[in-house]
């Protein structure tokens, strides 16, 4: 019989927290001077790397707003270069009480 109080791991990114830290100068301004630039860190993650294929605003945004459905390994060796980290610096595990 199923445990009722069955935990659910999903996987969170660190990505906010090392772009703070690591990354300053994509960081909004006057206002919102906590909040990361979508377009600054867009524009600066392909100009650093010079991939291929550029990463999409829209990617970035859900790596942020850790809204990914699925992470792809080429997008996350890319974030582990441009942020000079290891994939257990960036990622993580959590439990949730499945619902």
């Amino acid at each position: 019989m199923p445990n009722s109080q069955e935990k659910q791991i999903t996987i969170q990114s660190r990505l906010k927290e090392l772009v703070r830290q690591r990354k300053p100068h994509v960081i909004g301004t006057h206002v919102n001077a906590d909040v990361i630039n979508i377009s600054r860190l867009t524009a600066d993650i392909n100009s650093t790397l010079q991939r291929k294929s550029e990463m999409q605003s829209t990617t970035v945004r859900n790596w942020v707003n850790n809204t990914l459905q699925k992470r792809d390994d080429d997008l996350l060796d890319a974030w582990c270069r441009y942020l000079e980290c290891d994939v257990g610096d960036l990622l993580y595990f959590t439990e949730d009480a499945a619902s």
